[in-house]
C-alpha cells in the first residue's frame, strides 16, 4: 500500500512512518511533504497514493489549502494536535481524525477502517486484523548480581518481586537478580497470558505455580516454585480474575 505523509515536523513524520511499518509491513511511504506549496506541487505532478496521513497546521498554512487546489480522491487520515478542524476534515474525503500524540491503537483503528472500506479482502480480513495488532512483549531481561550481569530468557523466570523499592527477578532455579524495572513497568512489557500481578509485591509466571488453595474470606493461597518463605495470598477481589487467568 502506497502512503503519503504530510507533516512539517521531521521527527513526527519519521515516528509515524515507523509506526505504520510496524502495524503494516506492506506499507510504502512514497513521499513526506512538509508544507502547503510542496504538497500542491507534488499532487500536481504525481499520481495519488492509496492513503494520505495529513497534519493540518503546516509551516506555511493549513493543509486544507492543498486539497482546495488539488481535490484528491484517495482517503485521508488527518493527524493534528487540535480538534477544532474536525468538521472541515470530514467535509473532505477523510476516513479518520487522530489527535496527537498519535497512539498505536488509534492508528490501528484507522488502518482497519481503510482496509474495511477500500481493500477487497473479505476473506482475509481476520488475518489482516491480527497482522495489524500483534503486540510484542519482552523476551529476555538483564539481571544484576553485584557487578556482574546475566541475560535471562522469559521462559526461565519464575517471578518478579519488589522489596523496599528494588525489583528482583527470581529464576526457576532460584537465582535472584536485580532488574531495572518497576512491577508496573513490567506489567506493560510482559505477555499477560503468561504473567499475572498477584499483589503489590509480586508478578508471577504461570509455570511457577505449584498449588492454589482456598483461604480465609474468599482469598487464595498460592504455592510457588521456587518456594517463598511466606506463601503469597490473592485477595478476595482479585481471586475471580486470577482463576479466569488460570483457565
Amino acid at each position: 500500500m502506497k502512503v503519503v505523509i504530510i507533516e512539517d515536523e521531521f521527527y513526527a513524520a519519521e515516528a509515524l512512518e515507523k509506526m505504520l511499518h510496524k502495524l503494516r509491513p506492506d506499507i510504502s511511504v512514497i513521499q513526506k511533504i512538509s508544507g502547503v506549496e510542496e504538497g500542491i506541487a507534488y499532487f500536481d505532478t504525481h499520481p495519488e497514493p492509496d492513503l494520505v496521513f495529513s497534519d493540518i497546521q503546516l509551516s506555511d498554512g493549513l493543509a486544507f489549502e492543498i486539497y482546495k487546489k488539488h481535490p484528491i480522491v484517495c482517503p485521508v487520515v488527518f493527524t493534528t494536535a487540535f480538534d477544532q478542524y474536525a468538521i472541515q476534515a470530514f467535509e473532505l474525503n477523510s476516513i479518520n481524525y487522530i489527535l496527537k500524540p498519535i497512539k498505536e491503537t488509534d492508528l490501528h483503528r484507522a488502518l482497519l477502517k481503510y482496509a474495511a472500506h477500500y481493500e477487497q479482502l473479505p476473506i482475509n480480513f481476520e488475518k489482516l486484523r491480527r497482522m495489524l495488532h500483534q503486540p510484542t512483549y519482552k523476551t529476555r531481561f538483564i539481571g544484576k548480581i553485584g557487578q556482574n550481569i546475566q541475560v535471562v530468557p522469559v521462559e526461565d523466570i519464575a517471578f518478579f518481586m519488589s522489596e523496599e523499592g528494588t525489583t528482583f527477578l527470581l529464576t526457576a532455579q532460584g537465582k535472584r537478580l536485580i532488574v531495572d524495572f518497576t512491577l508496573e513497568q513490567l506489567e506493560q512489557i510482559l505477555d499477560p497470558q503468561i504473567f499475572f500481578r498477584l499483589n503489590r509485591q509480586l508478578l508471577i509466571h504461570i509455570q511457577s505455580i505449584k498449588k492454589v488453595e482456598p483461604y480465609f474470606k474468599g482469598r487464595l493461597l498460592i504455592s510457588l516454585h521456587p518456594e517463598m518463605e511466606k506463601k503469597p495470598v490473592v485477595s478476595q477481589e482479585k481471586a475471580r480474575v486470577f482463576k479466569e487467568w488460570l483457565g
